[in-house]
């Protein structure tokens, strides 16, 4: 599990602005829950007051509030609240409250088409064609009114009895056209979502039209259909770069049986040029409604169940038995038989699919994939792909994941969960000519256990890997901590919610956890996982750092107490000793974790960032190209190891590796700082600029920003812009990141004495982004690193100083 890089991100809606939310709308609405969160809003359920009904209200985030006209945004809501249409979802208010932007919808009980799909997966054809149909007639309705949606998904529909409601018509375009840009806003929001985008909108082009959303329309019927959108990839950029260029599959060929008629019309809404689709929502739509009844000839596809190996109901732990004869025989197929090459011996467990498409359970597909995985990797001389390389192959064909892991053999499988039963399918195949060395098929009860083996099932694994310590090494190959089965699926529920971040994902994480540890009080993994969690938990929430990260270290303690092998329970100790400031104690913990598992990215990965802190930059290096090496598309790994050369001088080479972390996510905040910081150092001023400029678009509120900010424009010679913004960094709250803005943004300037008034704050308040900052190694504080003070700093916080100092990029300030 990786941290996110040095800083975990912030969470938009703090409990202190959901009050002054509730407060500024107090007297129409009471804010009861919060709903969910969306790449630009938040959505709560609220009582209007007045009405006495339910509502949902959705509030922009702050950041993208705070950079549009609150004036035009408000107008173009105005112009889609007036659609009035049985099957758009209506506006029933909207305002500007206290700077809180928000507009209101009515609340309704059923569900998403999203969360449909992703119960059932693929729909009846003549379901989904309704379905369609209604949206179509509701895109007709607001192109006529001159309203184009631009963010037509399943998410955006909702089901009302049989009926589809389109909702947020209008808001794409208000914030398009408050903020000025069609595709991203100047914070990286994007306008759209890359699986529905036309072409034009992924090329963003500024003249989008009508004819968006009803290549929109085709993407998600394909969805409705096939069970998956028209293309998908490992990256937002491969899905909106394959829109662009790349021709979708027929429906037909995903799922046969399909009208042709149907297959035309759907086909016809997907063509690259807006020219040759449908012309109007009216002109698809009249082609459509024929096709919309079973009377018209379309039947529903069924497909045959497929035979499966049935293991008695009655018994317990049945996945977990599973697991383990699944990773035995996977280690028995690889296992040397008079030679073979090194690919051959190298293998991907790709994410498991859930075919049933049920979210509830996609913790099950990843706890799944990651034991059988784990287990492999504890297998000697095997070589097994990471988790995140693993992914960046999803949705491949065979040869092309081969070729882009360097693997011989690769393992997928999926996964069904329904009322009646559990059904795992997993395949290993060999690259090179897609031949099948096993398949296993396992019918499972639905109450059985996803939890650890029966001894007998054990024994029997034991024996067919031919194993010199066939007991020991087989017991060890999936290692769950518990004999509880009830334990172990909240642990698993526990590490997806924890995984899928945000502040409401982790609250349910901490549940779960507590809850796994309440079943099984000897569960030692469990202990480890929720000690991780609270080390990040404050950034997330506003919660008091020092009593959370006191109970983390409890926990911690426990985890190694309970089985002082473990590698999660030492990397847990290291982290929060890292947090406490207290990295040289940290040291031995890292060491346990990457002796017990060499192969382990994060403990290679954390050890790399902990020497960083101890100004041991040689083995920094080491331990953060170990971490890439192992798993060469993790954008963390490559956004960690960016930082060690940066601090060691490495600036072009930190150019290259920070390039390539945000290649694979564009997201990826901190690698545009260490690049820009990099080219800084390197005398490439322009560039490095650049880079800070898209640093500080993504987050202008975030940790280090507005001081990196401030040093760029120093860098520049931009004086006069520099010190406004370092008078607002002065004025803003306290607390966050500010004082260490406030060293940078000094340090740039030249303020010595301020930047280390500064430090000594930031160290009396034992701040969060100390214990992640290599203060004696980065350049960004070179010009500190001879006083006194700051040594006394460095040493208060258990940190190392690194020999020599780059050259200042930073020019003169000319004199007035």
């Amino acid at each position: 599990r990786s941290k996110g890089g040095r800083f975990a991100p912030y969470f938009s809606m703090t409990p202190d602005a959901a009050g002054r939310l509730n407060s500024a709308l107090a007297d129409r609405y009471r804010i009861e829950r919060e709903l969910g969160q969306g790449g630009m809003a938040t959505v709560y359920l609220a009582e209007d007051l007045k009405h006495h009904r339910k509502v949902a209200i959705k509030v922009l985030r702050d950041d993208l509030a705070a950079s549009m006209g609150s004036a035009r945004f408000l107008r173009e809501i105005e112009i889609a609240a007036q659609l009035q249409h049985p099957n758009i979802l209506p506006l029933l208010d909207s305002g500007d409250a206290q700077g809180f932007l928000y507009y209101v919808m009515p609340y309704v009980t059923g569900q998403s088409l999203r969360e449909r799909i992703g119960r059932e997966g693929e729909l009846p054809v003549h379901e989904a064609v309704r379905l369609i149909t209604e949206v179509v007639d509701a895109l007709a309705h607001a192109h006529e009114h001159g309203v184009v949606h631009r963010d037509i998904k399943p998410d955006n529909v909702m089901l009302s009895g049989r009926h589809a409601l389109v909702a947020d018509f209008g808001v794409a375009k208000a914030v398009t056209e408050a903020t000025g840009r069609s595709t991203v806003t100047t914070l990286g929001v994007a306008i759209g979502t890359p699986a529905y985008m036309s072409p034009e909108q992924a090329a963003a082009d500024p003249h989008i039209d009508h004819r968006s959303d009803i290549y929109a329309v085709g993407a998600m019927a394909y969805e409705l259909l096939t069970g998956r959108p028209p293309f998908i990839g490992a990256t937002p950029q491969q899905v909106l770069a394959a829109h662009v260029t790349e021709a979708p599959d027929a429906v037909g060929k995903r799922r046969p049986g399909i009208p042709h008629a149907l297959e035309a019309v759907i086909m016809r809404c997907l063509a690259k040029r807006p020219a040759d689709r449908w012309q109007t929502a009216g002109e698809l739509h009249a082609a459509l409604e024929p096709l919309a009844t079973p009377s018209s000839g379309i039947t529903p596809v069924q497909t045959q169940p497929t035979r499966a190996v049935s293991l008695e109901p009655n018994r317990r732990f049945v996945i977990g038995a599973a697991l383990v004869l699944v990773t035995a025989i996977v280690a028995w197929a690889l296992w040397p038989k008079g030679g073979g090459s090194s690919a051959a011996r190298a293998i991907a467990v790709l994410p498991f699919e859930n075919v049933a498409k049920d979210t509830a359970y996609d913790y099950l597909a990843d706890g799944i994939a990651n034991d059988v995985r784990s287990g492999l990797m504890k297998l000697p001389g095997l070589s097994v792909k990471a988790r995140t390389s693993s992914q960046a192959a999803k949705g491949k064909g065979l040869h092309d994941a081969g070729a882009l892991l360097n693997v011989g053999v690769v393992l997928q499988g999926t996964f069904r969960h329904t009322a009646e039963k559990t059904t795992v399918t997993v395949d290993l195949v060999n690259v090179s000519d897609e031949s099948a060395l096993w398949t296993g098929t396992f019918t499972l009860p639905a109450d059985g256990s996803f939890a650890a083996a029966q001894d007998s099932i054990t024994a029997a694994v034991s024996k067919a890997l031919h194993l010199r310590e066939s007991a020991t090494t087989t017991t060890a190959l999936v290692q769950r901590g518990t004999n509880d089965a009830l334990a172990y699926d909240l642990y698993l529920k526990a590490e997806h919610f924890f995984n899928a971040r945000g502040k409401t994902n982790l609250a349910r994480a901490i549940d779960y956890y507590h809850a796994a540890i309440a079943r099984d009080s000897n569960f030692a993994r469990a202990y480890a996982g929720l000690s991780m969690l609270l080390t990040i938990y404050p950034s997330y929430a506003q919660v008091n750092a020092d009593s959370v990260t006191h109970e983390a270290a409890t926990l911690a303690r426990r985890a190694l107490a309970l089985d002082s092998s473990l590698v999660e329970g030492h990397l847990a100790l290291a982290d929060v000793l890292t947090v406490q400031q207290e990295p040289q104690a940290a040291e031995p913990e890292y060491l346990a974790a990457v002796r017990g598992d060499p192969r382990n990215v994060t403990a290679r990965q954390w050890h790399g960032d902990n020497l960083a802190l101890l100004g041991r930059m040689d083995e920094a290096i080491r331990e953060g190209r170990a971490s890439v090496d192992l798993d060469p598309f993790s954008s963390v790994a490559k956004n960690d190891f960016a930082y060690s050369l940066l601090s060691a001088g490495q600036f072009d080479e930190a150019i290259r590796v920070a390039r390539g972390a945000i290649e694979l996510d564009s997201t990826m905040t901190y690698s545009q700082m260490y690049g820009g910081l990099a080219f800084a150092f390197a005398g490439k001023p322009d560039s490095a600029l650049v880079r800070f400029e898209r640093f500080y678009q993504l987050d202008p509120i975030g940790p280090m920003a507005r001081g990196i900010h401030i040093f760029g424009l120093a860098l520049v010679g931009r004086w006069a812009d520099a010190d406004r913004e370092l008078v607002a960094l002065e004025h803003a709250s306290p607390g966050g990141s500010r004082d260490i803005d406030l060293v940078i943004a000094h340090t740039a300037l030249g303020n010595k004495e301020a930047a280390l008034a500064a430090l000594e704050h930031a160290t009396r308040e034992r701040s969060f982004f100390l214990a992640s900052t290599a203060l004696g190694c980065e350049p960004t504080f070179s010009p500190l690193k001879s006083e006194p003070r700051f040594l006394a700093a460095l040493k208060q916080l258990g940190q190392g100083l690194c020999p020599g100092t780059p050259k200042w990029p930073i020019p003169a300030r000319p004199k007035h």
